[in-house]
């Protein structure tokens, strides 16, 4: 018997977002919306094609971080106001859980009811230049899915049966897809959850040198298109997961206090 996929029901035009745009270009919205993320202490970095897909009605409810910055801008909004579907209408998606709430112990990393996911490595990058502040912007590797066309942390899928720790699997995809033999630590900087229900971990790749960040080069047998050095402030102006700039400032937030995911309380 074969059962059939229940069509998605088509995008409606989300008017309340456009016309809150006014005259602004989708840009010059995006870093309206960025500046009032900041204001609150969000991490969220809207670009142009994040806006665009607002008003097209493909998002039709952000996440909780988007949800608290629009409240800050418009606080005489409703959610329904702002033309979004509240969250118990997303059937089939799952939202994100705090990084917290999956069971981490130590270096060993044991995840429970989600045994598929996918493992990121955090290469941070020397800067050549002399940075200047309390807070310089930080240098991550970036790379392009051959597919996609979306630009993310290098990383692999894994699996809790697979017998192999997820930061090796990350490394190992590091050498397979760049050619470099760079080391990933088991030291665990960022759980979160995707929407199909698996855990995607992030690993400490360490700071690298500038040279080690040029001779990475995709190769033909893997899956990456491309390679980048990218600035922090930056990331929103790549094509990427709506996802991958917080998740790349969650964890250099831990690298930076050395705290890591702690483990859980017993």
């Amino acid at each position: 018997m074969t059962t059939a996929r229940t069509a998605r029901p088509p995008a409606v035009p989300n008017r309340a977002i456009r016309e809150l745009r006014g005259n602004l270009s989708a840009r010059e919205f995006a870093t309206l919306v960025r500046k009032a993320a900041q204001q609150i202490g969000e991490h969220v970095y809207p670009d142009a094609r994040y806006i665009g897909r607002l008003e097209d009605g493909e998002i039709r409810c952000p996440n909780y971080a988007y949800q608290r910055v629009f409240a800050h801008m418009w606080p005489k909004l409703s959610w329904a106001d702002l033309g979004f579907a509240p969250r118990k209408t997303r059937r089939g998606r799952r939202t994100s859980a705090p990084a917290t709430a999956v069971p981490v112990r130590g270096d060993g990393v044991t995840v429970a009811h989600t045994p598929l996911g996918r493992g990121f490595a955090l290469f941070e990058v020397e800067s050549a230049k002399p940075q200047t502040g309390p807070d310089p912007d930080a240098l991550v590797v970036l790379v392009q899915n051959e597919r996609s066309r979306l630009w993310n942390l290098p990383g692999a899928p894994w699996g809790t049966g697979t017998g192999e720790h997820p930061a090796a699997i990350a490394a190992r995809h590091a050498k397979e897809g760049l050619g470099t033999g760079l080391s990933v630590s088991s030291a665990l900087l960022d759980i979160g959850v995707t929407a199909s229900g698996g855990t995607t971990l992030v690993f400490d790749g360490g700071t690298i040198t500038p040279l080690d960040a040029a001779l990475m080069r995709p190769l033909p047998t893997g899956e990456y298109c491309a390679v980048q050095v990218v600035p922090v402030s930056e990331l929103s102006e790549l094509a990427t997961d709506d996802h991958v700039p917080s998740r790349i400032a969650r964890a250099l937030k831990n690298k930076r206090e050395g705290c890591g995911i702690p483990p859980p309380a017993k």
